[in-house]
C-alpha cells in the first residue's frame, strides 16, 4: 500500500533513528523530528504505518517499534553480485533493498551490488563490500564503475592508455587489465558512489 507523504517522513525517521542509534525512537522522539506538537498525531501516523505492514508495535514498552521488510521497493534493490576478480556471468535476482536516503537522492537512479573477489582492494574494496551504483551509460577516465563485458559483470576502474584504447584496470598488481576491443559487446552500467561494508553490528559507508 502506498503511503501519504507524513507517513514516509515518519518511516524515514524511525529508519534514520534505528541506522543512528542502533535501537528503535521513542514516540516523543517521532513527535519532535516530525515537529507534532500531539503524540496523538504520531500515534495516528503509527498505526497507519501498521496497518498498511511497514512496522510493528509492542505498546508496552517505550522503544517497541519494529520495522517490518516488504517485498515492494523501499529502498535501492541489491540486484546480484560483481566481481572484483575475474567476470562471472551477469546475475539480476534481487535480493533485498538498501535504504540510503541519508546518502543520495533519487533511489530510482541507483542499485547495489554484492562484491566478490579482491581486484579492488587497492582502492579499499573488499570481497563481501556492497557497491552502490548509480545508473549511466558514460563513464570519465579513472572512475570506478560496474561494466558489461560479453555478458559478464565487473568492477573496475575505467582507463584510457596512450594510445586510445579503453581498458578496465583492476586495482590489484595481481590481476592483469582487460582491454576492450571492437569484437566486444561492452556496456557501462553505471558509475561506483559508495562503498557499503559490515562489521558485526555495525555498518561502514564510504562515497566516491
Amino acid at each position: 500500500m502506498s503511503l501519504t507523504k507524513r507517513e514516509k517522513e515518519c518511516l524515514d525517521v524511525i529508519r534514520r533513528y534505528i541506522y543512528e542509534n542502533r535501537l528503535p525512537p521513542t514516540i516523543q522522539n517521532i513527535c519532535d523530528e516530525l515537529g507534532l506538537k500531539s503524540k496523538n498525531a504520531g500515534f495516528k501516523i503509527l498505526t497507519q504505518l501498521e496497518n498498511k505492514g511497514y512496522i510493528k508495535r509492542n505498546r508496552f514498552i517505550s522503544r517497541g517499534i519494529e520495522l517490518v521488510e516488504r517485498v515492494e521497493k523501499i529502498g535501492i534493490p541489491i540486484v546480484g553480485k560483481i566481481t572484483a576478480g575475474v567476470p562471472i556471468t551477469a546475475e539480476e535476482n534481487i535480493e533485498g533493498y538498501l535504504s540510503l536516503d541519508q546518502f543520495i537522492g533519487d533511489k530510482d537512479n541507483y542499485f547495489a551490488l554484492r562484491v566478490i573477489g579482491d581486484s579492488m582492494v587497492d582502492k579499499g574494496i573488499l570481497d563481501g563490500d556492497l557497491a552502490v551504483i548509480r545508473k549511466q551509460n558514460e563513464i570519465f577516465p579513472n572512475q570506478i564503475g560496474a561494466f558489461m563485458i560479453n555478458g559478464e559483470f565487473t568492477l573496475k576502474t575505467f582507463k584510457v592508455d596512450k594510445d586510445g584504447r579503453f581498458y578496465l584496470k583492476p586495482e590489484n598488481a595481481s590481476y592483469r587489465p582487460i582491454y576492450i576491443s571492437d569484437l566486444d559487446q561492452f556496456e557501462v552500467k553505471g558509475v561506483l558512489k559508495a562503498i557499503i561494508r559490515s562489521y558485526g553490528e555495525h555498518n561502514e559507508t564510504r562515497k566516491y
